[in-house]
């Protein structure tokens, strides 16, 4: 059926994104702030994040930040772009309990 379909695509896509070797670059968000989808802040709001969410950095450009988090009620991977100075970037590693617990919620 096209849901089940759709939510093995979610899972492959997360399991190809975050291996457990992999490690990325993670930011916290320092206070609320709003997630765009585009590098403007006209553009369309995608989401909001929180002080202490942690983050996915994918890119950085000029003042903004490209970011993804695990939206764990919809179990997807939103991702946007937000104003820099807003986020502390630290070093953090994925780990394989990390992976299979997300690979485990797309699975219920």
């Amino acid at each position: 059926d096209a849901i089940r379909q759709a939510e093995q695509n979610i899972l492959d896509a997360l399991t190809a994104r975050i291996a457990p070797e992999e490690s990325g670059h993670f930011s916290v968000v320092r206070s609320r702030v709003t997630l765009f989808r585009n590098r403007r802040t006209r553009s369309p709001k995608i989401a909001t994040l929180y002080k202490n969410q942690m983050v996915e950095t994918i890119k950085r450009e000029q003042e903004w930040v490209y970011v993804r988090y695990f939206d764990y009620v919809d179990a997807i991977p939103p991702m946007g772009w937000a104003k820099k100075k807003y986020f502390k970037k630290i070093e953090r590693k994925l780990s394989a309990p990390n992976a299979r617990a997300i690979q485990d919620a797309l699975n219920q």
